[in-house]
């Protein structure tokens, strides 16, 4: 399969006037096998301690960094994945995948 290595891109931007940081793999553009990854999974968590801004207290993102590596892992039992990135806003951390089964 066509590996490419990820690269990732960090976005900050103001949306609804709170602050958006997202981490996407721009490479993704460049992977040759998408078509066996026609199903997007998206995981949403909800911040349990976070910052006026609504992103996460650095606690907090010790915490995520734990969850997200057993949610991958999950999904790798499941399925197999591609991930594209992460977004954090207003409160949410949303974990973006293509899968290759719903």
């Amino acid at each position: 399969m066509n590996k490419v290595k990820p690269s990732f891109s960090v976005i900050k931007i103001v949306h609804d006037g709170k602050p958006l940081v997202a981490a996407i793999d721009m490479a993704y553009a460049d992977f040759s096998y998408k078509d066996q990854y026609p199903w997007f999974l998206s995981i949403s968590i909800p911040l349990n301690s976070k910052e006026r801004s609504g992103l996460p207290t650095s606690k907090e993102n010790k915490e995520l960094d734990i969850f997200e590596d057993a949610a991958e892992k999950r999904v790798k039992e499941i399925s197999k994945c591609v991930f594209i990135g992460r977004v954090t806003w207003n409160g949410h951390r949303e974990l973006l995948y293509y899968v290759s089964d719903p």
